[in-house]
């Protein structure tokens, strides 16, 4: 892909992102907005156009295209649509669209940003599977917990208005408590499914290397965190399967695992997810 065509890519999703967070805040704040009646084929579309577009960036680089700064941020916004997509496909419940629409819009702008800012941000890949399953992996992962730690805090938020009886905006859009809490669950699950690859590819990779060799320190620091993310995560989706932790302490947790989660996707340098 021409560096002309990679920027007039990164562009269109980032305003196609922009208009879908603009028509969900619509329907939360007014209640309605233009696109209700063709809401879910215009966010599938949206989501298909910017797999297509990762697809033939991936094909071209032979890997994962998370090698650049921009690459890592428009995959995590991709990341973090599909999981919406997927939760509200099967829920039914779009209200919490807006909340959820604005991260991924959010970090698809800063990829454009980065893209036009540095356009030297082209990257070079290999063919090497198990990286770019790692990497897949790892942002998938946290995109999930990203998806969880939003409706954790929604849950938490909606917790204390019925508590003090304070009604309003919020409490008359937001789903019941238990809908909130099955949707936390699920995203918790679904990042904990794919940090285990994470954590298995990286260990493996780790005691099947001789040290000595690498030319670089390992970042001890993203792994470890990475590590304590994959443990909390696992707790939260082994503890809510068996009916011994969910609601507050549940989305507590997955709230913590956002700010951590954003805390990794923010320390991506230049040079993107193995850089």
């Amino acid at each position: 892909m021409s560096p002309t065509l990679i920027d007039a890519t990164v562009l269109l999703l980032t305003v196609l992102y922009a208009l879908l967070t603009e028509a969900a805040a619509r329907r939360y704040f007014v209640g309605r907005s233009r696109f209700d009646g063709s809401w879910t084929p215009l966010l599938i579309g949206v989501v298909s156009l910017h797999f297509l577009a990762l697809l033939l960036r991936g094909l071209e680089t032979r890997s994962c295209p998370v090698l650049t700064q921009w690459e890592a941020l428009s995959f995590f916004a991709f990341c973090v649509a599909a999981i919406y997509l997927v939760l509200e496909l099967r829920r039914k419940i779009r209200v919490t669209a807006f909340f959820v629409l604005s991260i991924a819009m959010f970090t698809q702008f800063l990829s454009a940003v980065f893209i036009i800012g540095d356009p030297a941000q082209q990257g070079s890949g290999s063919p090497d599977f198990a990286a770019s399953l790692h990497a897949f992996a790892a942002l998938f992962g946290l995109s999930g917990v990203v998806v969880a730690g939003t409706f954790g805090a929604l849950y938490i938020r909606l917790h204390r208005k019925i508590k003090s009886g304070s009604h309003g905006l919020f409490f008359d859009r937001m789903p019941s408590l238990e809908e909130l809490s099955d949707l936390n669950a699920s995203a918790a699950a679904v990042a904990f499914i794919a940090l285990s690859v994470t954590v298995t590819i990286g260990g493996y990779s780790y005691f099947s290397t001789d040290t000595s060799e690498l030319t670089v320190a390992l970042p001890i620091g993203p792994i470890a965190l990475t590590v304590g993310l994959w443990l909390l995560l696992g707790v939260c989706a082994v503890g809510h399967r068996l009916d011994r932790f969910g609601g507050v302490r549940l989305a507590g947790c997955t709230v913590i695992a956002l700010l951590a989660a954003f805390g990794l996707l923010f320390s991506i340098g230049q040079q993107g997810v193995h850089g």
